[in-house]
């Protein structure tokens, strides 16, 4: 694992890294994915805060390493979860108004938000998430 590393950098520094995957979310096999993305407050509040059940937003940017990773474990805890939970992401870059709200400064950030409660109160993890710990924190935020 060290030697790997050790190869990597010594690739990003003399320029002869191969293309990596990006980590893009895959759509699911039928070729619709589970995520929504969101842009402007009116789909925002439309899709999250006027929501039935449970909403997980992952806050985002394109330029942002961590968020393409985290975009295909999202996707397939998305895939898995859904329609129980709503899944949605919102790129930070577009929706400012948002982000800024919201009060967090780190991206890849998952918010949590709860239907029924004074402006969607939410659980809130800033950082990239494996697969079993998004999973997790989703059913901690979510219990009653």
């Amino acid at each position: 694992m060290f030697k790997e590393l050790i190869r990597k950098i010594m690739d990003a520094i003399n320029g002869t890294q191969k293309p990596a995957d990006k980590g893009t979310a895959k759509p699911a096999a039928t070729g619709k994915s589970s995520v929504i993305l969101v842009t402007g407050d009116a789909k925002f509040e439309a899709e999250v805060l006027k929501s039935t059940v449970p909403v997980v937003v992952l806050f985002s940017a394109p330029w942002c390493s961590y968020c393409e990773k985290q975009a295909p474990v999202y996707e397939k805890v998305a895939q898995e979860m859904s329609p129980a939970v709503k899944f949605v992401k919102i790129n930070t870059d577009n929706d400012k108004a948002i982000k800024s709200r919201y009060g967090f400064r780190g991206i890849p950030t998952t918010g949590v938000f709860i239907p029924g409660t004074a402006n969607g109160a939410m659980k809130l993890h800033s950082g990239f998430m494996p697969e079993a710990a998004l999973k997790a924190f989703i059913k901690d935020a979510t219990k009653k």
